[in-house]
């Protein structure tokens, strides 16, 4: 792996420690270390908890991991069943005495059985309650379709982190994320997060083969005000695992990449005049380490630091997996505590600051085109920061609108 990472700004050249974090100058020698492996350990706070509410979905969209919402699956119940969640959270509280940071809504689509998800909210309450442990903050993850005065109130009160997705325009958007009767969504989605706290809303920036096809110079400078200008303050980019997306991205190499440095370029100037707030696990850690010259891993911590549990009370390391784990012991095993870099990885020069890739879904290897984006913004990053040493009010913003996520994590 290399020690220093060659960055040119403006006329000028400076090279990045990627040891300490320094910025230094003058002639260097690069060091062929790489780190082999490292593991994860579990800690007496649960990080994360997703819960399954609904085994089903409104909506189906073209890449959607479950079979566009058909669910094709083992699972037995259709519905979360409260009464067995409440054994299991139980059990959990037992052997996390710290309790748990974050408990997230997720499905299918979590809002189409609302009624079962604010009793879930209260019972699991009660239970913490009851075990005098701090309350858990919430989040849901949901298609937004299904958002009315009714929801929106018990989000905004209850401070329920949301997260939606729209994929870039109407247009790009409509062309994958369809309802079942084969009619876009994006206009249903728009119309249904008007009544929520934007301070709440996190906006997830989908990046689909259609996108890619259709990017054109200054389309997501324009997206990306549009978003500001409906008042969505929390953005998170999501590049789409897909054949389809990674076909369009290996058709269209060049056209990929400007789409890729005209959000990084927009999002990292809009963080410093804090327009806006960076939401994106894939790089926050990574500035955080930067800043404070720390390693901050944010590799997925499935099976150790989040948990799911089934729509019929199962745990499982993570919702991509069907590997169970047993509660009365939830041991969690190497496959998910040892992480082994690709060799891809190994000799790569963000290796220290990159957010890793998703174990599961690629089958233990990297994907490219996340990857591309990563070393993208991490060089952007690097720059930036490097210019605000010299201006303490444009650090001060940085730090402050990354800060927020932390706070929020879903």
């Amino acid at each position: 792996m290399l020690k220093y990472k060659k960055i040119n700004i403006k006329d000028k050249v400076i090279y990045f420690d990627l040891d300490d974090f320094r910025y230094v100058s003058g002639k260097i020698v690069q060091s062929d270390d790489y780190i082999e492996e490292y593991r994860i350990c579990k800690q007496d706070r649960l990080k994360k908890l997703v819960l399954l509410m609904a085994n089903k979905c409104n909506m189906q969209c073209k890449y959607c991991v479950a079979e566009q919402g058909v669910y094709k699956n083992n699972i037995k119940e259709n519905t979360i069943n409260i009464e067995k969640l409440s054994i299991v959270i139980s059990k959990l509280l037992k052997i996390y005495p710290a309790g748990i940071q974050y408990i997230q809504f997720f499905g299918g689509e979590p809002l189409l059985v609302y009624d079962k998800m604010v009793e879930v909210h209260k019972v699991v309450n009660n239970l913490f309650e009851k075990e005098n442990i701090e309350l858990p903050k919430y989040s849901v993850v949901t298609n937004g379709t299904l958002i009315d005065e009714k929801i929106a109130q018990f989000i905004n009160s209850n401070k329920i982190c949301t997260t939606i997705s729209v994929d870039g325009t109407e247009m790009t958007h409509d062309a994958n994320r369809i309802m079942h009767d084969g009619k876009g969504s994006y206009s249903k989605i728009i119309n249904g997060i008007k009544s929520i706290n934007k301070d709440l809303l996190i906006v997830e920036f989908s990046v689909s083969d259609s996108l890619v096809r259709a990017y054109e110079k200054g389309m997501i400078n324009n997206i990306l005000e549009g978003y500001i200008a409906l008042g969505f303050k929390n953005i998170v980019f999501n590049i789409i695992f897909s054949d389809e997306t990674i076909a369009a991205c290996k058709e269209n190499t060049e056209r990929y990449n400007k789409l890729l440095l005209e959000y990084i370029e927009f999002i990292l100037k809009e963080i410093s005049a804090s327009r806006c707030r960076l939401y994106d696990y894939a790089i926050l850690n990574s500035i955080i380490s930067i800043i404070s010259k720390k390693v901050e891993r944010n590799t997925c911590t499935a099976g150790v630091g989040s948990l799911t549990v089934t729509t019929d009370g199962r745990i499982l390391p993570c919702y991509l997996t069907s590997e169970e784990m047993n509660i009365e012991m939830l041991e969690p095993t190497e496959r998910f505590t040892k992480v082994n870099p690709p060799d891809k990885c190994k000799q790569c020069w963000c290796q220290k600051i990159c957010s890793g890739w998703c174990r599961e879904m690629t089958n233990g290897d990297i994907y490219e085109y996340k990857c591309i984006y990563q070393k993208m913004y991490l060089e952007e990053v690097i720059k930036i920061i490097y210019e605000s040493l010299q201006d303490k009010k444009l650090l001060n913003n940085i730090v402050r609108n990354i800060k927020f996520n932390g706070e929020r994590d879903g």
